[in-house]
């Protein structure tokens, strides 16, 4: 399961300073709006984590989508919202850089 959100922004905090990482700002900025970590965890996680999902364009997709990076309405009440698949690779590649290294180590320890 993901992680409370002060549990997610401490031990967030806390692997960067052992890491020695910085997230980058402008890899955190799209389209004038910031994107939210711990949401992305939160996200990612429910999802069934980042081995599920990584090589899935669509679930990257639906993903933007429940950020709010909204490109494709959701048809009817069945289909969920999508971002575009350059906002969908962005988030990708985003979480790659931000959030895989915390995520595996958080999996890791509840193994």
């Amino acid at each position: 399961p993901p992680l409370t959100q002060d549990m997610f922004n401490s031990a967030y905090r806390n692997w960067c300073t052992r890491n020695n990482f910085t997230p980058d700002p402008s890899q955190l900025n799209r389209d004038g709006r910031q994107i939210d970590l711990y949401v992305l965890h939160q996200e990612v996680m429910n999802m069934g984590t980042y081995g599920r999902i990584a090589n899935n364009d669509d679930a990257w997709a639906i993903l933007g989508g429940k950020l709010g990076f909204v490109q494709f309405p959701a048809s009817s009440e069945s289909e969920p919202t999508r971002s575009g698949p350059g906002m969908a690779a962005h988030l990708h590649h985003a979480y790659k850089e931000s959030l895989h290294g915390f995520d595996a180590a958080y999996i890791t320890s509840i193994l």
